[in-house]
């Protein structure tokens, strides 16, 4: 898609968000979300209204093959950490990773049972295991990226909200 088209959707994104997802939540105290890259949906402005609701913002890096999650305050200092992705240089980390109650994920495609196609190295399924079953799993993506269906293995975790320029997808999550 071309940048113009992707901020476009991007901020119909947060905007279904705000308006839509975030009234159903009991707010977070913490929150990991991705520094969005190249193509994905854009974060930016859901970082700024996250952290303006007062959510403790934690961003993944990768660290020795693990996702860790890295306290990103506005006007932090980034460098390029692993597949070239932008991190904070300073790497605080939450006194546990328990303590992170929504996780908003990238992806290449889903389907509406939650089901996504990564990037290929299995990191997101991995870190989501060790979160508390209570955490909101929730991707952002285009529309174009909803498929019929995705492969899927035991091993893979599925979201439980996917949000889209056009409505919020409850894969079977209760909560």
């Amino acid at each position: 898609m071309p940048e113009e088209l992707i901020l476009r959707k991007s901020a119909k994104i947060v905007s279904v968000f705000k308006d839509h997802f975030f009234p159903m939540l009991k707010t977070p105290k913490c929150a990991m979300i991705y520094l969005s890259t190249q193509s994905e949906v854009k974060t930016s402005g859901l970082i700024r209204y996250l952290s303006e609701k007062g959510v403790e913002i934690y961003v993944p890096c990768v660290d020795d093959g693990m996702i860790i999650p890295v306290k990103y305050t506005k006007g932090c200092a980034l460098s390029r950490g692993a597949y070239k992705i932008k991190e904070p240089v300073k790497k605080i980390k939450p006194r546990t990773p328990r303590c992170i109650s929504l996780v908003i994920i990238p992806g290449i495609a889903f389907d509406a049972k939650g089901n996504r196609v990564g990037f290929g190295k299995g990191f997101f399924d991995h870190f989501l295991k060790k979160l508390p079953s209570s955490a909101i799993k929730t991707a952002l993506a285009f529309e174009k990226q909803i498929v019929r269906t995705v492969p899927s293995d035991r091993h893979d975790v599925k979201m439980d909200y996917i949000i889209t320029e056009d409505r919020i997808i409850n894969c079977g999550g209760s909560k």
